[in-house]
């Protein structure tokens, strides 16, 4: 982080350092605002697709399935 120093020198690199860090805060803030958008765009894709769609864990435990294998299998 910068310094704050009593000249004009200083107190800019303050400014530029503070600003830095707000921007990439900014940056992590819409990153996961887009993370979340698109998390949504998909799930609604899943889960209006008349393909059967299924995730599995490294077990072959089921962690999600869409409703079209609910629907076919009857569950």
């Amino acid at each position: 982080m910068g310094q704050t120093k009593n000249d004009d020198q200083g107190s800019l690199t303050y400014l530029r350092s503070h600003f830095a860090i707000v921007k990439r805060s900014e940056c992590r803030f819409l990153e996961t605002e887009e993370l979340k958008k698109k998390e949504k765009e998909f799930r609604a894709l899943a889960e209006n697709s008349p393909d059967l769609i299924a995730r599995l864990d490294e077990d072959l435990r089921y962690t999600y399935v869409n409703p079209s294998i609910i629907r076919e299998s009857g569950i």
